[in-house]
């Protein structure tokens, strides 16, 4: 009497903080479907169905090619990779010696005054053209060749991040898939469980019918298989 008591204390607690859990999941469903703020959030939410869900392949290396073309942060990391090695090879061409050539054309009028000068001009009589080349040639060159280092080394330094990322999304992948792997497969335990337990409970409902049983061990089997139920729809949940 005293134990069933006891377990009648316990379920009582167990259901009160139940009831909350319940009340809790009604409003975040309510929340997520975006009701209406009103009478509605007091009506009931009753599941019709039972919580069930299909399994999925998932192909890893697809999965894995996938993420490398479309996450956006590694093509961030790639176009940031682009810019250094741009950033790179200018600075690489600011310490070599630099040639400009510059060329101009013009027309000239040689005439004894302006009209005759602007006939002239305009007849093209005397064209002109002039070039020029100058050479630079650096010496010691001090701040190109420190750019050009620093921009060497920020280059290499985004390879290495992009190459970090890369097996950070492969591993992460990986965990996913492997995760919905195992998730599928505490379903399967779940499920087997729940079954179990409902043999047990039919099988001691008759050892109780025939004197060989008490209602204390029917109400803890009952117990067990709720928890096996709970286990198998949470086991679904996370799964999804």
């Amino acid at each position: 009497l005293v134990q069933s008591e006891a377990q009648i204390a316990t379920n009582e607690e167990n259901i009160i903080t139940a009831q909350a859990n319940l009340a809790n999941a009604a409003d975040a469903l309510r929340q997520l479907v975006n009701l209406p703020n009103g009478e509605i959030w007091d009506k009931e939410i009753r599941p019709v169905t039972d919580a069930q869900t299909e399994h999925i392949a998932i192909n890893v290396a697809d999965a894995i090619r996938t993420a490398f073309e479309r996450r956006p942060d590694i093509r961030s990391q790639q176009i940031a990779v682009e810019r250094f090695r741009i950033d790179s090879e200018f600075f690489r061409g600011q310490k070599k010696p630099q040639l400009d050539l510059s060329v101009a054309y013009n027309l000239n009028g040689v005439g004894p005054d302006l009209s005759a000068s602007t006939r002239e001009v305009n007849r093209l009589d005397f064209p002109g053209w002039t070039g020029r080349l100058h050479l630079a040639v650096p010496i010691q060159n001090r701040a190109a060749r420190a750019q050009s280092v620093i921009a060497d080394i920020d280059y290499a330094k985004a390879k290495l991040q992009l190459d970090s990322l890369r097996n950070q999304i492969f591993t992460e992948v990986r965990t996913a898939a492997r995760g919905v792997d195992t998730a599928a497969k505490q379903i399967d335990a779940a499920k087997a469980s729940r079954n179990f337990q409902t043999q047990n409970l039919d099988a001691e409902r008759k050892k109780y019918e025939n004197g060989m049983s008490t209602s204390f061990e029917i109400t803890r089997i009952q117990s067990d298989l709720t928890l096996a139920r709970s286990r198998e729809v949470s086991a679904i949940v996370q799964y999804r």
